[in-house]
Order: structure tokens, then sequence, then C-alpha cells
């Protein structure tokens, strides 16, 4: 799954990339550093996954603890919250995420 995210991640001009990803944001908090940038988006991929995980299964307050690191981790990469809500409302994320975007 890393390498597919690093692949999006590469591709100029893609649709997917624009509305989920803030290049100018990743590109200011890793220097301009591609290298950097890749291996702070292959992080990013593996730290979700891992709290995706957790995330299955665990208790509501578990649940909202997880989601809040997910959370700041995507703002860090400058995958906020409207750009994620926004991006699976366009693809038809399930009911728990239309509308649900913060205000």
């Amino acid at each position: 799954m890393a390498e597919a995210a690093v692949k999006i991640f590469e591709r100029e001009g893609d649709a997917l990339e624009r509305e989920v990803l803030d290049r100018v944001h990743l590109a200011r908090m890793t220097f301009n550093d591609r290298n950097l940038e890749r291996e702070v988006l292959q992080l990013f991929v593996r730290q979700a996954e891992l709290l995706m995980q957790r995330i299955h299964g665990s208790e509501p307050a578990a649940i909202a603890t997880l989601a809040h690191i997910l959370n700041g981790s995507a703002a860090g990469i400058g995958a906020g919250p409207q750009r994620l809500y926004g991006h699976a409302a366009c693809w038809g994320g399930g009911p728990g995420l239309r509308g649900a975007a913060p205000r």
C-alpha cells in the first residue's frame, strides 16, 4: 500500500493528489526535498495502516484517540480533515463520512 501512495504522490497533475494532498504544505514541511517527501509519505501510510488495524475492534474511547492521532498525522503531511472528507464524499465514502467534515 505504501508504494501505491507514493506512486499517486509522484503523478503530476493527478486529480486525486490535488484534492487530498496539499503539495505546497508537504514541500514546505520537508524543505522541498523530494526524497524526504517520499519518506514522510511512506511513514504516514505505514502509521495509518497500523492505526486502522487498531481502530477495528477497539472501544469507542480508544477509537476517538486513535482517530485523533491519525487526523493530526494527516494534517502534518497536508491532508487535513477538509481535504480528506471532501475527497471521501466525492468518491462516495460511507455514510459515516458524508457530511462529517468539521466546519
